[in-house]
């Protein structure tokens, strides 16, 4: 893999944590449809960069980056990123569908 190939994934692997982080609740395990999400997108990340998943980091440590990537903010954020939590978790799954839409197109 070229050099701008591997710093394209290390950029594409940082967006899916910090989508990932968006979804989160602060102090709560990531519910099951989240961890779906982060291996479909390792998954298609593998499909896009033509690797085998086994090289790159697996669901567990997306999640992981993503939970050290949050930041608490006291109560009130924790309970308004709850209540919104499934309907960023149904956006960020729509996005990812969109770009295996646009991948299948090319």
């Amino acid at each position: 893999m070229t050099a701008g190939k591997a710093d394209l994934l290390q950029e594409h692997l940082a967006a899916c944590v910090a989508q990932l982080a968006w979804c989160l609740v602060p102090h709560q395990p990531p519910p099951a449809d989240l961890s779906l999400l982060a291996r479909a997108m390792i998954s298609d990340a593998a499909a896009a960069f033509d690797l085998p998943t086994d090289e790159l980091p697996s669901a567990a440590q997306l999640l992981h980056e993503a939970q050290a990537q949050l930041v608490w903010r006291g109560e009130v954020d924790a309970s308004e990123r709850e209540e919104w939590q499934a309907e960023r978790i149904q956006e960020a799954w729509a996005e990812l569908l969109l770009y295996r839409e646009l991948a299948e197109q090319e």
